[in-house]
């Protein structure tokens, strides 16, 4: 594909750590979480979704382009 480099990293490791990171984000927000707190903001556990769903989209786009 492209050089899609940054920081020396190359795409797909870009991809998983962001991957990772948003797992991450997806675990604390779900440890947050409680049915009877109505000051929860689900801002985070968001955030951790939806970068695991571009890492892992990423990561796939990259092993089919090549």
């Amino acid at each position: 594909m492209t050089d899609d480099s940054f920081l020396g990293l190359d795409a797909t490791t870009q991809a998983a750590a962001i991957a990772v990171l948003g797992v991450v984000l997806v675990i604390a927000g779900e440890s947050m979480s409680s049915a009877a707190d109505p000051e929860y903001d689900p801002t985070v556990y968001g955030i951790g979704l939806v970068m695991v769903v571009y890492g892992v989209g990423r990561l796939v786009w990259e092993w089919l382009g090549d």
